[in-house]
C-alpha cells in the first residue's frame, strides 16, 4: 500500500512539473510591452477630391496612414485593406516609410496572400513613426441590391493594444446608378431610339446627311 502511494505521489509530481513547463513556455511566447496602434483611412477620386459616391468603373485612390502611439515599439505589424458589398481591382500602389517625403512604387511590403487577400506587411513600427500606403483601385463590381459600399483597413500587431478603437477606419460610399453604355453602331445599320421614331424619318435623316456630303463636291 505504501509503495502504491509513493508511485501515485511521483506521478502527481511529474504532472505538476509538466504543467509548469507548459506555462513557462506560454509565457515565453507572449510578446512583452504594449503599443497603441492607430490607423487613418481616406478615399478620394484621382484628382484628390473626397469620394462619397461610387459606381462600377470608378477609379479611386485609397490612402492608409498608420502610427504607433506607444508607449513601446511595435513588432509584427500588418494591415488588411478590405471592401464590403463590392469588389475592386488594385491597379498599383506606393509606400512611404518617412511620413510622405519619399515614395516607393510597387513596394514589396504590399502583396497578396495565397487566398488572394491584400496585405501590407509592415513589421516593426517604432513609437511616433507614421507610415503611408496609397492604393490606386478600380471598382469592378457592386453586389446587387447594395445601396452603399464600405471601404477601409484594419491594423494588427504582436503587442497588447490598450486602445483598439483606433485599429480600424473606413469610408461609406453611396452607390449611384451607372450611366448606360451605348453599343457601337455597325456599318450599314441605323440606330433606333426607344422613343419609337418612324422609320421614314430615320431614312430621311440619312438621306439628308448623304446629300450634305455630295452637294459641296458638285459645287
Amino acid at each position: 500500500m505504501k509503495r502504491f502511494a509513493l508511485i501515485l505521489a511521483l506521478v502527481m509530481l511529474v504532472s505538476l512539473m509538466g504543467v509548469g513547463v507548459v506555462t513557462a513556455q506560454e509565457d515565453d511566447d507572449q510578446v512583452e510591452g504594449e503599443a497603441d496602434l492607430a490607423i487613418d483611412y481616406t478615399v478620394t477620386d484621382i484628382e484628390g477630391n473626397p469620394k462619397t459616391e461610387v459606381s462600377v468603373g470608378d477609379e479611386v485612390v485609397e490612402t492608409i496612414a498608420v502610427e504607433n502611439l506607444g508607449p513601446d515599439d511595435a513588432t509584427g505589424v500588418w494591415v488588411e485593406p478590405w471592401i464590403e458589398n463590392g469588389h475592386c481591382v488594385i491597379d498599383s500602389w506606393a509606400v512611404s516609410w518617412d511620413g510622405g517625403e519619399t515614395w516607393n512604387e510597387e513596394d514589396p511590403s504590399f502583396y497578396w496572400t495565397d487566398l488572394d487577400y491584400p496585405v501590407w506587411d509592415i513589421g516593426d513600427l517604432p513609437v511616433g513613426e507614421t507610415y503611408l500606403l496609397v492604393l490606386y483601385s478600380t471598382i469592378d463590381s457592386i453586389y446587387e441590391g447594395s445601396s452603399e459600399i464600405y471601404m477601409g483597413a484594419t491594423i494588427y500587431g504582436d503587442q497588447y493594444d490598450p486602445d483598439e478603437s483606433n485599429n480600424e477606419d473606413y469610408a461609406v460610399l453611396k452607390v449611384t446608378a451607372q450611366e448606360p453604355v451605348r453599343e457601337p453602331v455597325k456599318a450599314g445599320e441605323v440606330p433606333m431610339q426607344p422613343t419609337g421614331a418612324p422609320l421614314a424619318l430615320a431614312i430621311l435623316s440619312v438621306l439628308m446627311t448623304i446629300a450634305g456630303l455630295i452637294v459641296p463636291k458638285i459645287r
